[in-house]
């Protein structure tokens, strides 16, 4: 039957095995939740900068489709004039106009006829040859807008219409009034899909890359690269991005997600083009896109590559854990066969024990106190300074340090040997836990006769009060010390800091503020308690010189 032992170390075994599954469960799944976390980033960083970029060349497009009516307008606008500059019939300007219309075609890009209509809508001049003087016109949709409307300074936007050559195009036309202020005509300019489409194509930087300009209708009539499934197709659907942008308001819309015509996943930037001061008639809209998969296809790979490492990561772990557990089971194996050994050997196990225990509270102890005075010991102070400082910090409570030094100290081991000296040091180490009487204040011994005492929650009056008390108590120990020149006692210095702790501030710095302070008790006389000017801030509640001389 196993013994008591025997089964303790089993289950030690077992706890042990378990503990080490979670552990390395817990770190894989700490390890999958990193990468899914980096990657959701990466894909957001990814298409933000992707958005930007469709943002920039839609911007280009929509300011140079800007230009351009702007340019019509203007064009319109010179033509009302000169017909109104004096001339009574249209014939004694008639060579100056075609000339002009020719030139405006020729030095306007994406401009491809403009011609000049009178209030019966017969053609009186046109940069098109093939437009001949008194064509009747009366049967465009266009045509029958303006002469029906006929709102003077507005620019009439056609709905998309096929060319010879199956290309879509519009036409932009306003009307002419006579001296009177009554309708007397109007001006139709006709866009060259093919000049356009060359400026829609300079901004297509990818082969999945799709740029186009659709009417405010939905009909795309201009689209890079040109294929007759897109031309004319309708995006008025109430399902589709480009109706959400229209309904919006918005001048600029970002989609990612489907569209509906291709049936592919796209990040779509749709900005549209109504500016106030030309007073259009319809809105024309730019549409820059491009393919999810193609964005993300770095993305992508980088997830089977981590995918792959996780996978290695994986099986590592199972092996190394397997193996570690083995050996785990070899090393109790020979920890119970030593203690069957220990057992037979005359009850030595259990003296081994108690020693074992011994030693290790001894270690413990040698661990956070100081072994001459009892106190606390540097580590154990850090610890507990930082531990502090942190709460306070939660808290919005302040923090106070003393910090003393026993005066002339060097000379007391010269004269007294170094025996009497570590008395004296046990001496003041009682006088201080005498001294702190709650139970959070923390006295230490943290060098050769400097002492320091943590005071959490305490402002700098209290601790000027405590730090007193510290520094009379101590003289009044009455040690003698024939070669201190603070007194024929034993005397301590003692610097007071205090501060509240604030984010993007080390608790070192109260550790510093408060040498400060000591340094200046000693420089100003010693036996006696400095703590320089108070505030209530995170700044250190004391000042001092900016470097240290030797005062012992």
């Amino acid at each position: 039957m196993p013994t008591h032992y025997e089964h303790t170390l089993k289950t030690l075994q077992q706890g042990a095995n378990r503990h080490g599954r979670r552990l390395v469960v817990a770190g894989l799944l700490v390890v999958l939740l990193l990468l899914l976390v980096w990657q959701a980033g990466e894909q957001v960083t990814i298409r933000d900068r992707e958005f930007s970029r469709l943002s920039t060349q839609s911007g280009i497009i929509s300011h140079d489709l800007r230009r351009q009516l702007m340019s019509i307008r203007a064009l319109h606008v010179n033509l009302q004039a000169e017909l109104l500059s004096g001339a009574k019939t249209f014939e004694s300007v008639r060579p100056f106009i075609d000339k002009r219309l020719s030139a405006f075609v020729q030095t306007v890009n994406g401009v491809r006829t403009v011609t000049l209509l009178d209030a019966k809508a017969s053609v009186l001049a046109s940069s098109n040859p093939q437009q001949q003087k008194g064509n009747s016109m009366a049967d465009n949709e266009l045509v029958q807008r303006v002469m029906q409307d006929a709102q003077p300074g507005t620019l009439y936007i056609s709905r998309p219409y096929p060319l010879a050559d199956n290309m879509l195009t519009i036409a932009v036309a306003s009307m002419l009034t006579d001296e009177r202020g009554e309708f007397s005509g109007m001006v139709v300019t006709e866009l060259s899909p093919l000049e356009i489409g060359i400026m829609l194509s300079s901004v297509v930087y990818a082969d999945d890359m799709h740029a186009g300009v659709v009417h405010a209708d939905g009909t795309v009539f201009l689209a890079e690269p040109v294929t007759q499934k897109l031309l004319g197709h309708s995006l008025a659907d109430s399902q589709d991005v480009f109706t959400k942008h229209v309904h919006s308001g918005n001048e600029l819309s970002l989609y990612h997600g489907r569209q509906l015509y291709s049936h592919d996943r796209r990040l779509i930037v749709q900005q549209t083009i109504m500016p106030a001061e030309l007073n259009i008639s319809d809105a024309l809209i730019v549409r820059i896109s491009r393919n999810h998969d193609a964005v993300f296809a770095s993305l992508y790979r980088s997830r089977w590559f981590m995918a792959g490492l996780y996978l290695v990561l994986v099986v590592s772990s199972v092996v190394l854990l397997h193996l570690w557990q083995r050996k785990s089971r070899q090393a109790f194996a020979d920890l119970n066969n030593a203690q069957k050994q220990l057992v037979a050997s005359n009850g030595m196990l259990v003296r081994l024990n108690r020693q074992l225990e011994q030693q290790t509270e001894n270690m413990r102890s040698l661990a956070f106190l100081d072994e001459l005075t009892g106190i606390a010991n540097r580590r154990h102070f850090n610890r507990s300074l930082e531990a502090e400082w942190r709460r306070c910090l939660r808290e919005r409570q302040p923090l106070s340090m003393i910090m003393l030094d026993v005066d002339y100290f060097k000379q007391f081991n010269d004269l007294y040997g170094h025996q009497r000296g570590d008395d004296c040091l046990v001496c003041i180490a009682g006088s201080l836990k005498n001294s702190l009487t709650r139970s959070h204040d923390l006295p230490a011994r943290i060098g050769g006769e400097e002492f320091a005492c943590l005071l959490p929650n305490t402002q700098l009056e209290g601790a000027l009060i405590k730090a007193e008390r510290i520094r009379s108590e101590i003289e009044a120990l009455a040690i003698p010390h024939a070669g201190s020149l603070a007194g024929p006692v034993v005397t301590v210095s003692v610097g007071v800091a205090c501060m509240l702790p604030e984010p993007g501030i080390d608790y070192l710095s109260l550790l510093e503020a408060a040498d400060e302070t000591l340094y200046r008790a000693k420089h100003e006389g010693r036996n006696q308690v400095y703590s320089g000017a108070a505030a209530e801030s995170a700044s250190v509640i004391g000042e001092g010189s900016t470097g240290h001389e030797s005062l012992d």
